[in-house]
This record gives structure tokens, C-alpha cells and sequence, in this order.
């Protein structure tokens, strides 16, 4: 089910990455950026965010285990729709399970970013993930 930004205006998504946006940058489908974290499950027509703050944490870690240490510490990002967007996906085409949350969200236009939010205190500070 395809539901309009408009929709879910709302509701607050995050996205979770070791790569740095500048407030205003868009995040774009990965077909389009070049940029994939998760290679083996992500579909590059879509630009990924979550409606979770603590599962945008989890794919920011997780982006940064899988790294090679070029791009930075894990980051969050609050994030804006611009255009719709749909449920992601649990399972492939295939029936094996993606790994994904179920407040996760895909679009084909990309999200906006608004702000970067701070580390939580549990993860340490910045500099000790470099």
C-alpha cells in the first residue's frame, strides 16, 4: 500500500547512516547517490527512513560496523518525506527476511533532511567512533 506524504505529514522519520548531509541535503535512492549500506537487501530505487528513532540508531550503528572508517560516526537524521512513500518490505521476493523494523519507510522520491540529531549518551561520545 502506497500512502501520500501528506498522510503521514505528521509523524516524525528518522534515518540512520555514518555518512554527513548538511539540514537541506536529500537523501536520494541509492541507484541515484551511489551510496547502499546494506547491499545484499536494499532495493536502489528507494531512499530509506524509519518512524523510530532508536531503530534509525540501530541502522547508523550497523552502517558504521559494516564500514570501512572513511565516512564517519554513526549519525541520525530527522527527515521529511518529498513525495510518497511506502512500507518496506520484511522479505525479499524470495521470502528471506530483509531484517527490517516495521516502522520502516521507502521512497522513490527521497527524504529532506531537517536536522541531525545528537549521540545518546549510552553510545559514548563521536570521537570515540572514529
Amino acid at each position: 500500500m502506497v500512502v501520500s506524504w501528506r498522510a503521514l505529514s505528521e509523524h516524525q522519520f528518522f534515518h540512520g547512516t555514518d555518512r554527513h548531509f548538511p539540514v537541506g541535503e536529500v537523501i536520494s535512492p541509492a541507484g541515484e547517490s551511489g551510496g547502499v549500506n546494506y547491499p545484499n537487501t536494499t532495493d536502489r530505487r528507494y531512499a530509506y527512513a524509519t518512524d523510530s528513532e532508536s531503530n534509525a540508531w540501530h541502522y547508523a550503528e550497523t552502517t558504521w560496523m559494516g564500514g570501512d572508517g572513511q565516512n564517519g560516526p554513526p549519525t541520525v537524521y530527522e527527515v521529511a518525506p518529498l513525495g510518497r512513500h511506502s512500507k518496506d518490505p520484511a522479505s525479499d521476493k524470495s521470502g528471506f527476511s530483509r531484517g527490517t523494523f516495521q516502522g520502516d519507510r521507502r521512497s522513490k522520491s527521497g527524504w529532506k533532511i531537517l536536522r541531525q540529531l545528537p549521540m545518546p549518551e549510552h553510545m559514548g561520545d563521536p570521537e570515540d567512533w572514529r
